[in-house]
């Protein structure tokens, strides 16, 4: 099923607030631009791996019920 409305607007207005505060940081002279990268990179790897965990007992589940048929 498609996103709420309400949900892509959400998401989307937080990821120009952090877009907006990495610049800031950078453009302020609190970080090199290779922090606010480095930190980019390692907050999407943990994203990923925050929608990712929690479905492999799922799919473990979904094997060992084929593999029983």
């Amino acid at each position: 099923h498609a996103p709420r409305p309400a949900a892509v607007a959400a998401v989307a207005g937080a990821v120009v607030i952090v877009v907006l505060m990495a610049w800031d940081r950078v453009y302020n002279g609190a970080h090199w631009p290779s922090d606010t990268a480095g930190a980019a990179a390692i907050s999407a790897l943990l994203l990923a791996a925050s929608f990712w965990l929690p479905a492999l007992p799922r799919r473990a589940r979904a094997r060992r019920s084929a593999g029983a048929a």
